[in-house]
């Protein structure tokens, strides 16, 4: 992407004056940015180039005030001035080369209810300026306006925008597909918008370090730009129209508020070179990309370029364009060519002196323009942002020394070797006439470089060395379990005793296993010897029968000679075991449970035993049906009675026949009668009588039960 910048800044605050004749510019391919401290502020003329040195903007001032606040710019190509819109008032201007703003009025019929337009452009046909409006209260409802520039009132038709996104401040017109552009900066995305339906669409993914993108424009040959704040950065960015990628491209001032428009309808020429470096007597070829933006065909153009005069043109390849083609010695010319609108290119072949050498760079020059694009265009080297400029070439002898060395490869490895040079021939030692060699075989080679003129031979050795190292390993196998040899971490290469070249094997049998490994040209053979020992574990008995709420000793036996042992229980009530590290253990599950006790050696085996443990739940409980408190020591107090002092009287209530509550406690025992009901009420005895109870019983794993009945009281 190439920078041809002439940018509109808007800084100044004065009184708007109002031009009896304008000059237009002249079409040259020049972006146009307006710049303000303020969105609403007024507006000054920038000319802004690229510093060769720091690669940033530089703005030099044309003019100090255009008088006006201008936004929502665009370049009209039939009568080559700058249109656009104060953003709130709608109030519309006209910009000449000579910066001063001439009022045109409001556009008839434009939608200002609350609408701000930051966004426009030009159509490619000059027609209609273009404004995208969205609402100062809902940034995602808005219009798309059509300015109608040759309506004597400026008459507008608007379309309500479909699928609308938040901050889109500018659009533009690509010139050769006519395709419309903008950023949303709410969604920090490239957009498209379909002129015909004000559709809004972005299949482009987010650029997540934009802050704000003020400014969309394109240049000559088609491409987006944009400027805006880029990681806190004012900066000018080229955008990739195909996936919305964005690159920075120049630092810039800083501004409160910008608009850009560009003169994309202008004829341009870029010049490439096939290599950027070459040898003396090879062939090279130039090519000249001419792109037509005018829209219209240009015809009388003539084509030109001077290259040094160590150079010779040989032969011009290929020219869409027609004309006369002259060729004399380091000089060609087209001339009378006829150039359509679009992009296009001619390519010549050009022989590079026998004499030649270091850096050599020229332009080429194109002719014959009307005066609205410029009279004469010089050619421009793409790769770099200074515009236009030289398209550079350097020669350098011709020279091989740089593959002249010794190789080292290992088993299993190889060598690419590069002698890649532009425009020659290669002759390898085994016939090959490639420029690269793979080198996976100890030895010598050779090969021979020819250019036009001068020829070089290089040889160099491929070497293998092996550097051995022996190790013993020692492994056991536990209760006949496999065990995984695992090599993979001494190399890449492997080779086992039985023809295995996997870096793992596995083992079943004691025995002896052996395995060569390379890493390079480091070598490793390992010997595993593989052992088993008789060692167990066993818990006496399997299985354990227990009532809810008891506990039960757990008693184990193991064997493992002389080695160091640790016990480790797994428990997975969690809680349930008296110790976790030790042989024998006391359990008190409220649940069914398969416990299981690892026994490891020293060695590294891991021996298991496990036991299950059920627990029967029984939870029958006797609820007295009378008492009888007569002093007697016999059934004197109503209480919950239980076997097996598995659960307690959460809470108990007694009520009378007209559903009186009696009594009522909470939390208490079975099995105790001093904390059961003594048949009074208020410290008075109830008289005889039925009377009705209600209660919740709660076991120790956590289990409730509701029971309700009558007892009778009997004196």
């Amino acid at each position: 992407m190439k920078l041809k910048l002439f940018l509109l800044s808007l800084f100044c605050s004065i009184n708007l004056v109002l031009l009896t004749a304008q000059e237009p510019f002249t079409c040259e391919g020049q972006y146009f940015l307006s710049l303000s401290p303020t969105v609403t502020s007024n507006s000054g003329l920038y000319l802004v180039e690229i510093d060769p040195v720091s690669g940033n903007t530089v703005f030099d001032p044309i003019a100090t005030s255009v008088g006006a606040t201008v936004n929502a710019m665009g370049y009209r190509s039939t009568d080559n001035f700058i249109y656009g819109v104060h953003p709130i008032n709608l109030n519309l201007y006209r910009l000449g080369q000579d910066g001063v703003a001439e009022f045109l009025g409001v556009p008839q019929g434009i939608i200002t209810n609350g609408f701000a337009y930051y966004a426009g452009d030009i159509t490619p046909d000059g027609n209609y300026l273009v404004l995208l409006g969205q609402s100062n209260f809902n940034g995602l409802a808005g219009y798309l306006a059509f300015v109608d520039l040759n309506h004597p009132n400026y008459q507008v038709t608007s379309m309500e925008l479909i699928n609308p996104l938040s901050g889109i401040y500018d659009i533009a017109f690509d010139p050769f597909t006519g395709d419309l552009y903008g950023f949303s900066t709410g969604d920090a995305r490239l957009v498209k918008i379909d002129p015909a339906t004000a559709t809004i669409t972005s299949g482009f993914p987010p650029q997540p370090q934009v802050n704000q993108v003020g400014a969309v424009f394109f240049d000559v040959f088609g491409n987006l730009f944009g400027y805006g704040t880029i990681n806190d950065q004012p900066t000018l960015v080229g955008i990739d129209k195909e996936s919305g990628l964005m690159t920075s491209l120049a630092n810039g001032p800083p501004s409160g508020g910008e608009d850009g428009c560009s003169c994309p309808y202008t004829i341009d020429l870029q010049k490439t070179v096939s290599t950027d470096v070459a040898l003396p007597c090879t062939e090279v070829i130039y090519t000249f990309i001419i792109s037509n933006g005018s829209g219209v065909l240009q015809t009388g153009l003539q084509l030109t370029d001077v290259l040094p005069e160590e150079f010779e043109v040989l032969e011009i390849l290929s020219n869409p364009f027609g004309g006369i083609e002259s060729i004399n010695d380091h000089v060609f010319d087209i001339s009378g060519m006829s150039v359509p609108p679009g992009i296009d290119s001619v390519q010549v072949l050009v022989e590079i002196g026998q004499e030649a050498l270091g850096e050599y760079q020229n332009q080429a020059v194109l002719t014959g323009l009307p005066a609205s694009l410029q009279d004469v265009v010089f050619s421009d080297y793409p790769e770099t942002v200074i515009s236009p400029d030289s398209t550079p070439i350097f020669i350098e002898p011709l020279d091989i020394t740089f593959i002249e060395e010794e190789y080292y490869i290992c088993p299993g490895d190889f060598e690419v070797l590069d002698a890649s040079l532009y425009g020659v021939s290669y002759l390898w030692n085994d016939g090959s006439e490639f420029p690269i060699k793979v080198l996976e075989e100890p030895g010598d080679y050779s090969v021979t470089v020819t250019s036009g003129c001068d020829q070089v031979v290089a040889n160099f050795s491929v070497i293998q060395e092996l550097e051995y190292a022996y190790l013993d390993e020692q492994y056991y196998i536990c209760e006949d379990e496999p065990i995984v040899l695992d090599v993979s971490e001494y190399g890449d290469i492997f080779l086992w005793d039985n023809g295995s070249e996997e870096p793992q094997k596995i083992v079943n049998d004691v025995g002896m296993h052996a395995v060569t490994v390379y890493d390079g040209c480091d070598v490793s053979i390992i010997d595993f010897e593989i052992l088993m020992e008789d060692f167990f574990v066993d818990i006496i008995p399997e299985s354990i029968q227990i009532d809810l709420g008891n506990s039960t000793p757990i008693n184990a036996v193991y064997y493992a000679g002389d080695a160091p042992v640790t016990f480790s229980w797994v428990d997975p009530l969690e809680g349930t075991l008296s110790c976790q590290d030790c042989l024998d253990n006391v359990a008190s599950p409220l649940d069914d449970v398969i416990y299981t006790l690892m026994m490891s050696v020293e060695n590294g085996c891991v021996y298991l035993d496990s036991v299950e443990v059920d627990v029967r739940k029984d939870r029958a409980v006797f609820i007295p049906n009378a008492i009888s408190p007569n002093g007697d020591g016999v059934n004197e107090y109503f209480y919950v009675q239980s076997k097996l002092n598995n659960v307690e009287v959460s809470k108990m209530s007694i009520f009378d026949r007209w559903g009186n509550l009696v009594f009522m406690t909470e939390d208490i025992p079975v099995n105790q009668e001093s904390v059961g009901w003594d048949a009074r009420y208020n410290g008075e005895p109830v008289q005889s009588g039925v009377f009705v109870y209600l209660i919740e019983l709660k076991f120790v794993d956590g289990f409730v039960r509701q029971r309700t009945g009558d007892v009778t009281v009997v004196r």
